[in-house]
């Protein structure tokens, strides 16, 4: 069932979306993907995205991993629940910003090539952590445990 774009800012506005976010792991080194739009606008994140009604949350990381990088995944493990905080909102016309409850997952993949979708302007790979980077994003990384 698809709800209007309005019923949907009322709902973010009130609440916190249920996420999946993707540790997307190939050759020991992680994807990190420049985001195009708020909130985290032109930082580096991770790919990602809200659940569907009745999406089991597996399914979900694989079906985000597609949407957003083309690539094909392989659930390795669940890391851990997250939540991201912030000020900025994620669509025009809401007022509270974004919060979102995250199920974090460590996938693998056998390719190295990344076509984009509409929300990333770049990509690269990483095997080190960025001191700039986001804390959710520093966090989540050194929970996976790719970098030792």
């Amino acid at each position: 069932m698809k709800i209007s774009e309005e019923k949907y800012k009322e709902i973010l506005d009130v609440m916190p979306i249920a996420c999946v976010d993707i540790v997307i792991v190939h050759n020991g080194e992680i994807l990190m993907v420049k985001r195009k739009n708020h909130p985290a606008k032109n930082k580096w994140f991770f790919s990602g995205g809200r659940i569907l009604k009745n999406e089991k949350l597996k399914d979900a990381a694989i079906r985000k991993s597609k949407e957003d990088t083309d690539l094909n995944v392989k659930i390795t493990r669940s890391l851990i629940f997250g939540e991201t905080i912030f000020k900025e909102a994620s669509m025009a016309g809401i007022n509270s910003g974004t919060h979102t409850i995250n199920v974090v997952f460590l996938v693998e993949t056998g390719d190295n090539e990344v076509p984009l979708d509409e929300q990333g302007s770049d990509y690269k790979w990483v095997n080190n952590v960025e001191e700039k980077w986001d804390s959710y994003v520093k966090n989540m990384i050194g929970t996976s445990g790719v970098f030792k």
